[in-house]
């Protein structure tokens, strides 16, 4: 018979990310994927699509390349804002070990494609 101490768990944070250990990625995954969606959901269309790219036609090479600073418009800051919101959100749900098998991915959605495939494989593996 069950004491009444363990009756009830105490339940998550609804403020407090999920923190990531190695395991149980799939109910990690599902729970952060509400999380981050609680917070903003642009957040996680960065994270499963990636960010907006802030490009401009080069006039001497006619391709595209990254706006510098100074082209930047209050719309490419608000994208390039919210990458980096998206990133540090995934990188502070990481302890050092997940942490160090991503960290020199660039975007967030690299981070989140990355931690999918290490914990769920690739399509060629799933098949």
């Amino acid at each position: 018979m069950a004491t009444n101490n363990a009756m009830f768990l105490e339940g998550h944070s609804i403020t407090r990310h999920p923190m990531f250990i190695g395991i149980n990625f799939v109910f990690w995954r599902d729970r952060m994927k509400i999380f981050v969606q609680s917070i903003d959901i642009d957040l996680w269309y960065i994270i499963c699509e990636g960010p907006l790219e802030a490009n401009v036609i080069d006039v001497n090479t006619h391709r595209l390349r990254p706006k510098t600073r100074y082209e930047l418009n209050a719309k490419d800051k608000v994208n390039l804002s919210l990458n980096a919101k998206a990133i540090n959100i995934l990188y502070n749900i990481l302890d050092a070990d997940e942490f160090s098998k991503v960290k020199g991915c660039k975007s967030a959605k690299e981070i989140w494609d990355k931690l999918k495939e290490i914990r769920e494989g690739n399509e060629d593996i799933r098949e």
